[in-house]
């Protein structure tokens, strides 16, 4: 019966040790650090091509094939176990990314966006339409200019009509015999 006992007893301490041995190291975050460290491994997983994502997918089926005994290509894999695999390929992109990133001192050459390039046809047509925007420019300042002399010279030929009928009027009016035939004019001696 004690052997029993001692039997039980080792067995509990070694899967103790080997649980405690193989156990995850566990970082505190705040729930916000937590959030920002799942949306920079989303944004990687984000931009991991087709083929980053496959490669994590069979590497993660080859584990479980070989955990569990079967052949690599029967060993079934849940959408869960896909989406694990994939994030945790991002995970570690990401940690390499870090590593390589350094200390922040680094010498890092930025990018430098290529310059668009224009088509001869393009400036061409750019030419063209500062040219015909230059005629119609001249063109719509020439008829205004018309329409300001027209308007003016019509302005002009109304007051000078308005000019003749008073005078004709004040004529009539201060000289009612006028137009009787009287056109001589007296003359002081």
């Amino acid at each position: 019966m004690k052997s029993y006992k001692t039997i039980l007893i080792a067995g509990a301490i070694a899967v103790g040790l080997y649980f405690f041995l193989h156990t995850k190291k566990i970082i505190h975050m705040t729930p916000q650090q937590k959030a920002a460290w799942h949306e920079k491994v989303s944004h990687v997983m984000a931009q991991m091509d087709m083929a980053e994502k496959i490669r994590a997918v069979k590497a993660a089926r080859k584990k479980k094939a070989a955990a569990g005994g079967t052949p690599e290509t029967e060993t079934p894999m849940t959408l869960m176990e896909r989406i694990m695999a994939i994030r945790a390929a991002a995970e570690e992109k990401l940690k390499e990314a870090q590593e390589e990133q350094g200390t922040g001192f680094d010498y890092v050459r930025e990018k430098t966006h290529p310059t668009p390039a224009t088509s001869t046809a393009k400036k061409i047509a750019e030419k063209l339409g500062k040219k015909i925007a230059e005629e119609a420019a001249k063109k719509i300042a020439k008829k205004v200019a018309d329409k300001k002399a027209a308007d003016e010279k019509k302005r002009a030929d109304d007051k000078k009509k308005a000019k003749e009928a008073l005078d004709k009027l004040v004529h009539d009016i201060f000289n009612p015999f006028y137009h009787l035939g009287r056109t001589e004019k007296k003359t002081k001696i």
